[in-house]
């Protein structure tokens, strides 16, 4: 899996806040956090370096994205314009999907 270096951080941050509102019990919670840590080995990260960072701002004004899901498309596009082809981005997130399909990213929708 390749994403954004801050992808473990929302991670873990997603699964604390699901835990506060009761979602999930303190079981679940280390269970989760367990297998994060477990498959981060095999998680390539893209560092946020100027110019993620560029196409960061560019999508945020442009395209009117909030921070985090900026980072993570930029992120998506650079590395396909890299590898010289449209690369997958998987997300549950509908705002998210609607503006990774208005970038032109091939995008893999998660329920």
């Amino acid at each position: 899996m390749v994403t954004s270096a801050v992808a473990p951080i929302e991670a873990a941050s997603a699964v604390q806040r699901r835990a506060r509102v009761g979602e999930l019990d303190e079981r679940a919670v280390r269970a989760m956090m367990r297998r994060m840590a477990d498959d981060r080995g095999r998680w390539e990260l893209i560092d946020l370096e100027a110019a993620v960072l560029a196409r960061v701002e560019s999508l945020v004004r442009d395209v009117a994205l909030a921070t985090l899901d900026a980072v993570h498309i930029a992120s998506a596009l650079l590395l396909g314009e890299g590898m010289g082809r449209r690369v997958p981005f998987v997300t549950a997130d509908a705002r998210q999907r609607t503006a990774a399909e208005r970038a032109n990213l091939e995008v893999v929708w998660v329920e």
